[in-house]
């Protein structure tokens, strides 16, 4: 059991199959405080569950020195396992993460096919994902990834893939989940449409 705070859908990606994409105005943004974020890591405690997992969209508003002192915070009055989902960030501060305590971090890389990766997250590299879930392996960190899988242009040869890669990175925690259209995405249209955008 896991208990997941997800403190902030404020997000710098655009990513066409996500509802916290950037360009999308029908939302509700918001951000917790560190105060609110420790009053759900008591609770979560206080319920018997050792684990909490921080989620957020890639919100810069939350430096990495931020981040830091919420994880000390959070192990210094709960002792809690904490799991960070945060995307993406300079391989140093993935190292000021560790040091500070975090034990787990969660980079879910959606598809192993690079130039689906590529349509599906504008400007964005499947090799720099891979970077940064190769480098969270090696200072240490429990790792987990996921995948995608009905998503529109995905080929049974690149799920067999997706497999193969998370052996490859040795994978702590794997997450395999069906792709669901968002209604506030270019990927909520007719699937012929969609099918039409991503064939090669």
């Amino acid at each position: 059991m896991r208990g997941i705070i997800e403190f902030s859908n404020y997000c710098l990606q655009d990513c066409l199959y996500c509802g916290l994409r950037c360009s999308n105005a029908n939302i509700k943004r918001y951000r917790m405080t560190d105060d609110e974020i420790l009053s759900g890591a008591k609770d979560i405690l206080g319920s018997g569950i050792g684990t909490i997992v921080l989620q957020s969209g890639e919100d810069t508003f939350y430096s990495s020195q931020k981040i830091v002192n919420l994880i000390r915070r959070i192990k210094d009055e709960t002792g809690l396992v904490i799991t960070l989902s945060i995307g993406e960030w300079p391989f140093e501060d993935y190292e000021l993460f560790k040091a500070a305590g975090a034990d787990r971090y969660l980079l879910k890389h959606e598809t192993s096919d690079a130039q689906l990766y590529k349509d599906i997250r504008p400007g964005c590299e499947l090799s720099c994902r891979l970077k940064c879930q190769k480098h969270l392996k090696s200072i240490g960190f429990e790792t987990g990834s996921g995948v995608m899988v009905g998503l529109p242009g995905q080929t049974i040869e690149s799920l067999a893939e997706d497999i193969m890669m998370f052996r490859e990175l040795d994978i702590d925690m794997i997450g395999i989940g069906p792709f669901i259209p968002h209604d506030e995405t270019p990927l909520k249209v007719p699937l012929k449409v969609r099918l039409k955008w991503f064939s090669r």
